[in-house]
């Protein structure tokens, strides 16, 4: 988890090149184990937007769900780590709200710290974003 976290602050905006970023993501994660240094870089040096034709060109050219494929491919806090950069912001801050919330017991803290300092647009995007992903209203 140092390593992703490092990764995460030290990432240096990277070139963006839709096809090389795309087949070089199915690279890091085709075959027999990953590679984690490569996927690290790869997802820690995009911008949201970026991500997101990232996303869109994968599923279009690989048939495959990167934020699935990143997620059968790693685990624990390095697979939440990698989902969190993977995901579209308003699905991420959703599955975030759902692991504060699920179970037994809430995370007082992180959900406090999820849902403050969000705009009314945002609130209502997550609101509507939370009950697709879920089928539950948060409110």
């Amino acid at each position: 988890f140092k390593t992703t976290l490092e990764a995460v602050f030290g990432a240096k905006p990277a070139p963006f090149d839709l096809e090389a970023d795309v087949d070089a993501l199915e690279a890091a994660m085709k075959g027999f184990g990953t590679d984690e240094a490569a996927l690290i870089s790869l997802l820690c040096s995009k911008t949201a937007p970026q991500m997101k034709e990232i996303r869109e060109r994968f599923k279009e050219k690989k048939q495959k769900d990167l934020v699935e494929w990143v997620k059968s491919e790693t685990s624990g806090d390095f697979q939440e780590a990698l989902l969190n950069l993977a995901r579209d912001p308003v699905e991420n801050h959703c599955h975030n709200i759902y692991q504060c919330i699920r179970g037994f017991g809430t995370d007082d803290t992180g959900l406090i710290t999820l849902l403050t300092h969000m705009s009314e647009a945002r609130r209502l995007r997550v609101a509507e974003t939370y009950k697709r992903l879920f089928n539950k209203s948060l409110a």
